[in-house]
């Protein structure tokens, strides 16, 4: 049959959904290169390198046949060749002003350094009053608030530099290098403690043919932006740890910023919350039937668009809508939120877990289940933090404090030593039962001829959260007379009853 004139025969059409296009891999020679900072800027600093061989791995990557060549990074599979790599400074800065961000870093800098040592004495009143020289030298220097910044420092950007400023010093020719001696920290020579963020630096010369030697990829110099070259051995270096030797020159000689490693999470946890407000919006779908082909056809004369937008402007609990009773009919479809609630909440809990915080401290929600207080979750915390502490301010405040006592006194006191106190801080009735067991100890080593009464008290006075904290230890009470026999009341012994505790005394 012939098809009559003016009917176009019906063609299907393929509906051709695009591929999504993957992410760019970032090349080798990019992930392994030098990171760039403000240094690279300073025509100063190129001319230096360009004056010497340069820096490790700044071309070695695009050399055939070297030892970051993707055919003999092949054995790691094709994992080498996606990393991402350092995602440089300036957007590790972007990131502190995310709010989640910011909590993680801000987090952790404040508790390892909620409780920070002070310098006590332990040898009479001399070593004691050397350690209150110390502690006033501390709160001069900002000693907390500069470390706390370096905490920072290594949640956001990976690391720093704490820059020993003696005073007199000319901060423009720092070339030459120094140590912890007289010679160079006394009569109050140590005058400030300067932060300086990575960005401003760059490594001007360090060792990279000599694996054995102890400064194997470790900057001997940098030069810093605005300054010049200055020595490494005026610095203090913070960092969250040692990456390996092939990565360090590509974070600049610190460690992975924390903002880095929680990104991806980040990403994931607002991917998710944005398609849950989406889903949010549209999860209830009001169905009008009725009879669409004048619409389709572009024949509107029932009004059926006219309608369908007073539909949607008066759609409330309060609204009223009229439909046909003959051939419309409306229909409310939803879309179940059963679930949405728990996959966000464990985005967001995912991220608490790379910043190694508990949920309770990272978020502020209060565990819930039987029996759940968190305290075991903040015990793992305390140590976490104790153990990081350790690594990144330990050995810095060393250096530091034998700066401080070269600067007051000119030599090392023996008689003065500090500790790291523990974040764990028992409750009331802990300390109540503490101080009742240690009672009971030193009751029965009196007893028993083991201490005497000045050893006791000067261990009661030494404890500065204690009760009896400063007390003279050679004050010891004249023991008091026993009443005669007549004054004694009902019930009370006798003169003869030794007035001693017997405590855990064996009997003969």
């Amino acid at each position: 049959m012939a098809r009559k004139k003016g009917i176009m025969e019906t063609v299907r059409r393929v509906l051709r959904v695009p591929e999504p296009t993957p992410a760019p891999r970032m090349a080798l020679a990019d992930v392994f290169a030098p990171a760039k900072t403000l240094a690279m800027d300073d025509a100063a600093y190129r001319a230096r390198l360009a004056a010497s061989l340069g820096l490790a791995q700044d071309s070695a990557a695009d050399v055939p046949g070297s030892y970051l060549s993707p055919g003999i990074s092949t054995f790691c599979g094709a994992s080498l060749a996606s990393l991402s790599g350092f995602i440089g400074y300036p957007r590790c800065a972007e990131l502190m002003q995310d709010g989640l961000m910011r909590r993680g870093v801000t987090v952790t800098a404040d508790e390892m350094t909620r409780n920070f040592p002070h310098f006590i004495g332990t040898a009479g009143q001399e070593s004691a009053d050397a350690a209150d020289q110390l502690n006033a030298e501390m709160e001069r220097l900002g000693v907390v608030a500069r470390f706390h910044e370096m905490a920072v420092m290594c949640g956001a950007f990976g690391g720093g530099l704490l820059f020993l400023k003696r005073r007199g010093e000319d901060v423009t020719n720092l070339a030459g290098g120094i140590s912890l001696s007289p010679e160079f920290f006394r009569d109050g020579g140590l005058e400030a403690l300067i932060p300086v963020e990575p960005f401003s630096v760059g490594p001007l010369a360090y060792n990279s043919t000599q694996p054995l030697a102890s400064d194997y990829f470790r900057p001997s110099s940098w030069f810093v932006a605005g300054s010049g070259e200055a020595h490494a051995s005026r610095f203090l270096h913070f960092t969250t740890g040692d990456l390996p030797v092939i990565l360090r020159p590509a974070y600049n000689f610190f460690g992975v910023p924390s903002v880095q490693l929680a990104l991806d999470y980040l990403l994931h946890f607002t991917e998710d919350r944005e398609s849950a407000g989406r889903l949010l919006k549209k999860f209830s779908l009001t169905i009008l039937k009725t009879n669409t082909d004048e619409l389709l056809y572009g024949d509107d004369e029932s009004g059926i668009s006219r309608r369908i937008r007073i539909l949607a402007q008066h759609r409330d609990n309060d609204g009223v809508f009229a439909i046909s009773q003959e051939d419309e009919d409306i229909v409310q479809v939803n879309t179940p939120l059963t679930g949405v609630t728990d996959i966000v909440r464990q985005a967001l809990e995912m991220l608490a877990v790379v910043w190694g915080i508990p949920v309770v401290k990272f978020l502020g929600v209060s565990p819930s289940g039987m029996n759940a207080t968190g305290e075991s979750d903040m015990r793992s915390f305390y140590d976490h933090v104790e153990s990081q502490r350790q690594k990144m301010f330990g050995r810095n405040f060393e250096l530091l404090s034998r700066a401080m006592q070269f600067s007051l006194f000119g030599e090392l006191r023996a008689d003065v030593a500090y500790s790291w106190p523990s974040l764990w801080a028992l409750t009331e009735r802990e300390r109540a039962d503490m101080a009742k067991l240690e009672a009971d100890t030193d009751a029965i080593y009196l007893d028993r001829g083991i201490l005497g009464q000045e050893e006791v008290r000067a261990a009661l006075s030494g404890d500065e959260e204690g009760r009896y904290a400063g007390i003279d230890p050679d004050a010891v009470p004249e023991p008091v007379d026993t009443p005669d026999a007549d004054l004694i009341a009902p019930g009370l012994p006798d003169a003869d009853t030794p007035d001693t505790d017997r405590a855990g005394e064996v009997p003969e």
